[in-house]
Formats: C-alpha cells, sequence, structure tokens
C-alpha cells in the first residue's frame, strides 16, 4: 500500500508525508499506560485524530528511545 502510494505521488510529480502512530483509536489502544500517567490529561490539540501531541519533548524522548 506504501509502495503504490509512493508510485502515484512520484507519477503526479509530489511528495508524500508518512506519518506513523505509536496508538490506535479508542481508549484501548491508547499510549502506554506509564505515559498517559506521566503526561496527565493534554491540553486540547491541534487535530482530534492525534491522541498525544506530538511535539511534547517527553513524546519525542520516549518514541525515540
Amino acid at each position: 500500500m506504501i509502495d503504490k502510494a509512493l508510485r502515484s505521488a512520484a507519477e503526479r510529480r509530489q511528495t508524500l508525508m508518512l506519518r506513523i502512530s505509536p496508538y490506535e483509536a479508542g481508549d484501548e489502544k491508547d499510549v502506554p499506560g506509564w505515559y498517559r500517567e506521566m503526561t496527565g490529561n493534554e491540553a486540547p490539540l491541534k487535530s482530534k485524530k492525534w491522541r498525544v501531541d506530538p511535539e511534547d519533548p517527553r513524546f519525542i524522548q520516549y518514541s525515540e528511545a
């Protein structure tokens, strides 16, 4: 699926941005409990699709590890 999307974008002289999330929709598929406890309730985010702030330094630190 990703290869097809890359080919389609290249054919149209476009770029493609891919975002991989460490979680899925639904409370049972949230980020790990220890991370949710550490961050607590977060302020409203730019997109309702985001469950955590991807620019939070803690998120960057732990997702890179």
